[in-house]
């Protein structure tokens, strides 16, 4: 009953806070600017049209009473610009403290509850979180070097960023041929690594489009050529494997096939989200950065988001009969094509979320319209894991339904924070305008040196050790019954 209480007073908090910041006497965040504007204040206390304002106070100093008038408007500018970003900074750290405190105190009684499936559902999303967390943090920090020391030329971005991608499953590949003995540390770095070298597949694809591509037909062509280098890659992959001896071992093959599939299921996704855009916008939509959009066009995305989330939804159990299948490419393709669906799925939503925080509701705020992104995103995250619990179903194919889903919104809630850690740093790397970048990747391998080790000694095994899902004992269904407040429940296939 608190729970239902307090988050209703947070969340017209935050909305609030959002008022209050359009409200503030200085608009430090023009709309289109808001982000510049920031990060130069951040780092020197100056917007920009305050320096206009000063220079222009300096050209008209050999008028002495222009030259007075300017001094004044500039120090009580300067302690305006002053007051507005103490004040920016404060509702940051109240908001901030306060979704982070609530999304703790929710999950931990999540985690800890006497439902089963409930529990077990939270602690693998969170899981998921944290590895895409992760995974993007590093994948970014990575970019940073291999980008910034020249490794892969502006001139081949395209080609390079394929090979580049094409290394790291390699690697990935090869890591878990070795990790074979030991399945506990092959399911660890099998489930870790899938994220990472499949963000080197999608940024791949965002540069062909972005490089190659100014016109829907353009996006139409490089989507089916990804879609071709995407089943090369499947194809070859599996020649070597068999000629590696790496197909008589079932556990490892499935391993190396789901990270395979992410990892293509993540280009294809992203290629299909960008050619939507192109429809949509008429133009290049860099779904990694911020991009404009109009309110017809995040109208049709919302659209679209629904639409999409209900086919999936739906050819997602149809194509479970092909995962069931004994021929080995079915199954490969029925896994192949729910991870698209379900990516899909999870893009759309961000997409949509990105238009209608960063650039419509929040268009003043850029930090705390992340803040805000990112905590409804959890909220939905927790109210998915609640409805996939409660819904019934035994069959292996719903509970693989339903891990996907899982996956899906820890996709979309991982990328929401990260997006907002990532674009923390950048605001304190203004600061350091000759090594700002050095900066970031200081600050990851920070991040990284603190929660990749607690992630990997206890919270994976812990996740690994969790009690099986389909024990239908008749205190789990009881617990059904009073969450759903039914008075007969009797799940299906029982």
């Amino acid at each position: 009953m608190k729970n239902h209480v307090v988050l209703p007073l947070i969340l017209a908090a935050l909305a609030n806070g959002a008022t209050l910041e359009k409200k503030a006497s200085f608009s430090l965040f023009a709309y289109g600017e808001g982000n510049k504007d920031f990060l130069q204040v951040a780092s020197h206390g100056t917007p920009p049209h305050e320096e206009e304002v000063k220079e222009e106070g300096g050209e008209s100093s050999e008028n002495g009473a222009e030259h007075v008038g300017h001094e004044h408007s500039g120090e009580s500018s300067e302690k305006g610009a002053e007051q507005v970003e103490h004040e920016h900074s404060g509702r940051i750290v109240v908001y901030g403290m306060g979704a982070t405190v609530i999304l703790l105190s929710l999950t931990f009684a999540m985690a800890n509850t006497s439902h089963r499936l409930i529990s077990n559902f939270t602690w693998r999303t969170l899981d998921n979180i944290i590895s895409i967390f992760l995974a993007v943090l590093i994948f970014q920090a990575l970019d940073e070097i291999v980008y910034d020391s020249g490794l892969i030329p502006p001139s081949h971005a395209v080609l390079g960023s394929f090979i580049y991608a094409l290394v790291l499953l390699t690697i990935a590949v090869g890591v878990s041929q070795l990790l074979k003995g030991t399945p506990s540390n092959l399911a660890i770095f099998a489930a870790s690594s899938a994220h990472f070298v499949s963000f080197g597949f999608m940024h791949a694809s965002t540069l062909g489009f972005e490089h190659h591509s100014s016109h829907w037909k353009h996006a139409v062509v490089i989507f089916a050529v990804v879609l071709a280098i995407i089943g090369s890659v499947f194809v070859g992959s599996y020649h070597v494997k068999k000629k590696l001896g790496m197909t008589e071992d079932e556990e490892l093959m499935e391993k190396c096939d789901d990270l395979e599939n992410d990892a293509g299921a993540m280009a294809v996704s992203m290629s299909w989200t960008i050619l939507v855009c192109y429809v949509m916008t008429n133009e290049f939509q860099d779904i990694e950065e911020e991009e404009e959009a109009g309110a017809a066009e995040r109208r049709h995305m919302l659209y679209y988001a629904i639409a999409i989330t209900g086919v999936a939804a739906v050819l997602v159990v149809l194509m479970s009969g092909l995962e069931q299948s004994g021929s080995y490419l079915k199954k490969r393709l029925g896994m192949f094509g729910a991870a698209v669906l379900a990516m899909c799925t999870a893009w759309a939503w961000l997409l949509w979320g990105k238009w209608y925080f960063h650039e419509h509701a929040f268009e003043n705020a850029p930090m705390f319209s992340r803040i805000a992104f990112a905590f409804y995103m959890s909220i939905a995250a927790m109210a998915l894991i609640i409805i996939l619990a409660l819904l019934p179903g035994e069959r292996s194919c719903i509970k693989k339904d339903k891990a996907l889903g899982l996956l899906t919104v820890a996709l979309m809630t991982g990328w929401a924070w990260e997006e907002t850690f990532d674009a923390g740093l950048e605001v304190l790397a203004a600061s350091h305008e000759n090594t700002g970048h050095y900066f970031k990747i200081y600050c990851a391998l920070g991040m990284m040196a603190v929660v990749l080790p607690v992630h990997v000694l206890y919270f994976k095994p812990k996740v690994l050790s969790l009690p099986p899902d389909d024990e239908n004992d008749d205190a789990l269904v009881e617990k059904s019954k009073e969450f759903l407040g039914m008075k007969e429940f009797t799940p299906v296939d029982s």
